[in-house]
């Protein structure tokens, strides 16, 4: 397919969740316009593949397969109908920072050797308030930072679609297809951070013991597969138990949300009103994309 866009913003999505509306009008009001939002569908009710598809802005396109593969299968389906050099990941409850796209454009244009560039957001509830930030650092990425679970937020990460067609995900994984990712496809000078914010991102409230026990076995079937026997399999595996235990542990007694919350720094007033403002002028774009399908 031809590349004959600027970026491509991919949002796959499952569900009949109207805060999609928000994400595809946060992508829509850009300060680059020569851009496409693709919506992968991934199983959501037809109803909502309707109403989605009453959307006029010729930006938008909605890719419907009637299957339910999970992101990582939709991620690397989707590359190839991208019609530009980078896609850009964006998750169905999320919202950009309006000039994200142009920010990660420039960064991947200044760093050659980067296939990857991502970088800080604010933190938003469930409710759409904002709690605080989670900050990047400015430069290349290193192994030991990205063992981290917090190292990258994942919806902000651009990537030079010719190195994701080379480094496809895992599309058997459903609840670990990002730690992995970079687990087998890391290498110096490729994953570049910023410090700015990219993304209003969506933080969960709470977590169920069913969804944090499939992980935590998903993650070690990896270290079994992925790792010799001896010390370095034993050490990951062990720390996996010890970290399914207390997250669950956490959310049972109702203290999911502060282990999460760690990771999040409190804004200043000034960067809490800044972020306000914006917001409010995105949910307005939302609501006008819904009502009338066109920014």
């Amino acid at each position: 397919m031809g590349k004959s866009l600027q970026a491509s913003i991919v949002i796959p999505f499952h569900n009949s969740d109207h805060r999609i509306f928000g994400a595809i009008a946060s992508c829509l009001t850009q300060t680059v316009s020569d851009i496409e939002v693709l919506l992968c569908d991934d199983g959501a009710p037809s109803s909502f593949l309707a109403e989605l598809g009453e959307i006029s802005d010729p930006r938008v396109r909605l890719l419907v397969d009637g299957e339910n593969l999970g992101l990582a299968e939709r991620i690397n389906r989707s590359v190839s109908q991208i019609r530009s050099p980078f896609y850009f990941r964006m998750d169905a409850d999320d919202l950009c920072v309006r000039n994200r796209v142009e920010l990660q454009l420039q960064m991947l244009a200044s760093n050659p050797s980067a296939m990857v560039v991502a970088g800080s957001c604010y933190v938003m509830d469930e409710d759409g308030a904002i709690i605080g930030a989670r900050d990047a650092a400015d430069g290349y990425i290193d192994r030991p930072s990205l063992a981290s679970s917090s190292a990258l937020v994942h919806p902000t990460v651009a990537f030079r679609a010719s190195w994701l067609e080379d480094h496809p995900y895992d599309g058997g994984l459903r609840r670990t297809e990002d730690r992995f990712y970079w687990y087998d496809n890391f290498s110096n000078d490729t994953i570049l951070t910023t410090s700015s914010r990219l993304l209003f991102y969506r933080a969960r409230r709470k977590f169920g013991a069913h969804t944090l026990r499939t992980a935590a076995r998903e993650e070690r079937e990896q270290f079994i597969k992925r790792t010799e026997p001896g010390a370095t399999r034993l050490k990951l595996i062990s720390r996996s138990v010890l970290r399914e235990r207390a997250r669950i542990a956490a959310e049972l007694l109702g203290a999911g949300g502060a282990l999460r919350a760690r990771t999040i720094r409190q804004l200043g007033d000034r960067e809490r009103d800044l972020a306000t403002t914006e917001l409010r002028s995105m949910a307005v774009a939302a609501a006008v994309l819904r009502s009338k399908k066109r920014i």
